[in-house]
């Protein structure tokens, strides 16, 4: 009995061990991008924001995002934030000071983010662009984090394959 009690506390523990580093937590998402279109030459967005998981699946939250435009736009950054349903894409508009107008959307589903722009002054010379790019796949974490479960892991199925093992009696001829 008490043996069966060992080797079911070490599979639990090792089964904690193994789904411990595939927990989600934040990610934060940096990207660089060029703005093509009419009247548009080197210019450049960066885009920057935070993804959290919400704990139902069904919700995911964008935060502390910024997009910050160099070239002939001038330089700004615009700030966003929100709430999306998982599975479609989070679309965010901006405007800054100067009558620029634009749209930016993050399609986690296809890891993408693409936008508009363009001058929303009138009489002013017309310049819109878009911009487009791939997010990397989240991995997040550090080493250790995920080496020290994997040790745990391998150790456990070392000590638990060296207590189920039918141990057989010596046998020696003469």
């Amino acid at each position: 009995m008490k043996s069966c009690t060992q080797s079911f506390i070490c599979v639990v523990a090792l089964l904690i061990a193994a789904v411990l580093p595939a927990s989600a937590g934040s990610i934060t998402y940096n990207s660089t991008a060029t703005v093509t279109g009419n009247g548009v030459s080197n210019t450049s967005v960066t885009a920057t924001f935070t993804l959290t998981p919400s704990s139902n699946g069904k919700t995911d939250t964008i935060s502390a995002g910024a997009l910050t435009f160099t070239g002939v736009f001038g330089s700004f950054t615009v700030d966003f934030s929100g709430v999306c349903k998982v599975g479609s894409p989070c679309v965010f508009a901006f405007w800054n000071k100067n009558g620029d107008i634009g749209s930016y959307t993050i399609n986690l589903t296809q890891l993408t983010a693409n936008g508009t722009i363009w001058n929303g002054q009138f009489g002013k010379k017309s310049e819109n662009g878009t911009f487009s790019d791939s997010l990397s796949v989240p991995e997040g974490g550090s080493k250790f984090s995920y080496l020290a479960p994997a040790g745990l892991v391998i150790f456990g199925g070392i000590l638990l394959s060296g207590r189920l093992r039918p141990r057989v009696g010596r046998q020696e001829r003469i």
